[in-house]
């Protein structure tokens, strides 16, 4: 199977389980990217991820930075729309029943059941980007880093700063950490 073919069928495999949004997926994304294909390095999808927070737009066309590392432009066309593409025609077939299923017990049933699967998958997102950090450093500097990500999370939870502003500033002060 081609490169190309690959990226489409993970992508779009993997955008079916992303209830929540594309974070929820984040673990599995990795798995599949760095672990089961070997198509990126740890490091290199951390940075992807991040660049794909910063960037406007979607955070999650990520996947379209995975594909380009794999097979330039048409692994990045083959990637995003194998992300996007799914669950486009997903939402627009079941909107239908969700709208005829509004008032009832089952939309209240899916609807509370699904906020703490999505909850869960975003926590497992966050422990994947977290063992990928602990496993580039050691000692005071893992230590530190782990405060900044602390006062990060804080900041972020208590103010309304652009999540941009804080993944630079977080960038600035992680490369001081790390070089000084």
């Amino acid at each position: 199977m081609s490169d190309i073919v690959g990226l489409f069928l993970t992508f779009a495999g993997l955008s079916l389980l992303a209830v929540g949004g594309g974070d929820s997926i984040l673990a599995q994304v990795e798995r599949d990217v760095v672990d089961r294909h070997h198509w990126i390095t740890q490091a290199a999808f951390v940075h992807l991820y991040t660049l794909g927070k910063l960037a406007p737009g979607p955070s999650t066309m990520y996947v379209a930075g995975v594909g380009f590392f794999v097979d330039g432009i048409g692994g990045a066309i083959a990637a995003g729309i194998g992300f996007v593409l799914p669950t486009s025609i997903l939402v627009f077939v079941a909107e239908s029943f969700w709208q005829q299923w509004r008032g009832t017990q089952w939309k209240s049933a899916i609807q509370l059941g699904l906020a703490p699967v999505t909850s869960g998958l975003i926590v497992a997102g966050v422990f994947a980007l977290v063992s990928a950090q602990v496993s580039q450093v050691q000692g005071w500097k893992l230590v530190e880093l782990a405060v900044l990500s602390i006062c990060i999370a804080v900041v972020a939870l208590r103010t309304r700063i652009n999540p941009a502003f804080l993944i630079l500033g977080g960038g600035a002060v992680g490369s001081l950490v790390m070089f000084v």
